[in-house]
């Protein structure tokens, strides 16, 4: 198996080579670019580094709060834009969730690198054992806080009126904890065991873990990309995760089948006395009418993404 980031550098290649026509597909600028790709040793092996355009992630922007220059469903517009164009291009995710959604901010290229540094101001801190007689070349010298960048993004909007922030689908890689499988994948590669983050996996990833199976086909697994985007521009919007449940399997395929039940009924207009112990989801008609398409507990129902992104509630 070849290393997890030269696998992934392969796979960003493949998607958004960094000398090709953006014009390809609207969905392109969507999704993570790749610039360079390179190896570094040291006392700790060979390390795999991709360099990428400069991202904020989603949860940083959440705690701006109203100050946060983005709008919600613009981004969430965004997002199945750029799964339009994974599909296009024949990879599926795998493992969508709101921390794989990310802004990147085209203005940022126009800043000097002194300035750009002058406003991600951040602690630097020495690397110090316990015991001197610990020190080792293995050891960093220094550790960077995580930089603010609320000051870079205030600086960009006031400069050019807006920062203009777009919606970009991340992490193509490799996670260590799901039994080292690969996240996305082409269309000649083998298939994944459902690996989704928890919330967000499509209720075949909880059907096909019950019966232990090890195989999934490519249409299969991204109608799985369809749902768990759904999960997300449910939480982008509205708030709170929609499938947030834990417990055995058939709690949890019980709860989704409510759920999409629900979406239809707000959907088609059909007014339901709420069951004891439930509360109805907090979810406009038109969003309901999106979701419905997104959310359905057969793969094969589900909408593509092109067709999606043509949904009038992006337009409401």
């Amino acid at each position: 198996m070849a290393d997890a980031g030269c696998r992934e550098a392969d796979i960003l290649r493949h998607l958004c080579p960094v000398d090709s026509d953006i014009s390809e597909h609207p969905g392109k600028q969507h999704v993570l670019r790749i610039l360079d790709h390179f190896e570094i040793k040291g006392p700790n092996g060979t390390h795999q580094v991709l360099v990428t355009d400069v991202l904020l992630p989603l949860d940083s922007v959440r705690e701006m709060g109203s100050k946060a220059p983005i709008n919600s469903k613009k981004t969430c517009y965004e997002s199945v834009l750029g799964l339009s164009y994974l599909t296009h291009k024949g990879v599926v995710h795998g493992d969508l969730h709101t921390s794989n959604i990310a802004f990147s901010m085209p203005g940022l290229n126009a800043l000097t690198g002194e300035k750009v540094q002058s406003l991600l101001w951040t602690n630097c801190l020495p690397v110090v054992p316990r015991r001197l007689e610990e020190q080792s070349d293995s050891f960093p010298k220094y550790l960077i806080d995580r930089a603010d960048f609320s000051a870079l993004v205030k600086h960009l909007s006031a400069k050019n009126g807006a920062c203009d922030m777009l919606a970009v689908i991340t992490d193509f890689g490799q996670d260590d904890r799901l039994n080292s499988q690969y996240l996305a994948f082409g269309l000649s590669d083998p298939v994944p065991e459902p690996c989704t983050a928890e919330s967000f996996p499509p209720p075949e990833a909880i059907l096909q873990s019950e019966k232990n199976l090890k195989r999934w086909d490519f249409e299969t697994r991204s109608k799985g990309d369809i749902w768990s985007m759904g999960c997300c521009i449910y939480e982008i919007f509205r708030g709170p995760i929609l499938f947030a449940i834990r417990g055995e399997d058939k709690k949890k395929l019980e709860h989704m089948g409510k759920i999409t039940t629900e979406l239809r009924e707000i959907s088609d207009g059909i007014e339901t006395q709420p069951q004891p112990n439930s509360m109805r989801i907090p979810c406009d008609k038109a969003l309901a009418g999106l979701l419905s398409q997104m959310l359905r507990m057969d793969a094969a129902e589900r909408q593509a993404a092109e067709i999606l992104v043509q949904n009038p509630w992006f337009d409401s």
